[in-house]
């Protein structure tokens, strides 16, 4: 698809004027964490303890207002 298409593609699917070239398309089957890597990474210990401590809070919050 070249860029006008793509244009006017995005444009009648959604119904706004979309400017050519502000739309690029994405491979098949890439997602941002495969780019990034942000997935590969280990969990540190901290941020461990701070999603414990924060899921924790969530589940009480959720707790109180149920009652």
């Amino acid at each position: 698809m070249t860029t006008e298409q793509l244009a006017a593609d995005v444009s009648a699917r959604y119904g706004v004027p979309v400017m050519q070239g502000a739309v690029k398309p994405c491979p098949a089957n890439t997602y941002t964490w495969q780019i990034t890597g942000a997935d590969d990474a280990p969990t540190k210990p901290r941020d461990a303890r701070l999603a414990f401590h924060k899921n924790n809070a969530r589940k009480n919050r959720l707790a109180k207002s149920k009652e």
